[in-house]
């Protein structure tokens, strides 16, 4: 089970929940080449770590709003390219969650 948001990015690098626990620390990579870009892009991780539960709920939240039962709904009012990119779009939101461990 995956700590429970919100998480805030601290210090640059880390990802900390709202007990001030470390989730995630994205500091430890260096390529010793660019510190510059390295010390940027760990920022950035550490930034999109820490909207992690927030985009698990949308996810949630849209698959429960446009599954399948709302896709069904649109059968008749959508072009067939329409539908395939409905379908595929409920598909990959369910392959994200279950990849994040989301029941």
């Amino acid at each position: 089970m995956m700590t429970k948001g919100p998480w805030k990015v601290k210090y640059e690098f880390n990802v900390e929940d709202d007990k001030g626990r470390i989730v995630a620390s994205t500091g430890g990579y260096s390529n010793n080449t660019d510190i510059e870009g390295t010390h940027n892009e760990n920022c950035s991780n550490a930034q999109a770590i820490s909207a992690v539960p927030d985009m698990i709920e949308a996810l949630k939240m849209t698959l429960s709003t446009y599954g399948q039962t709302c896709i069904e709904s649109f059968t008749d009012r959508v072009t067939d390219v329409e539908m395939v990119n409905m379908v595929k779009t409920i598909d990959a939101i369910k392959c994200a969650l279950e990849k994040a461990g989301v029941k």
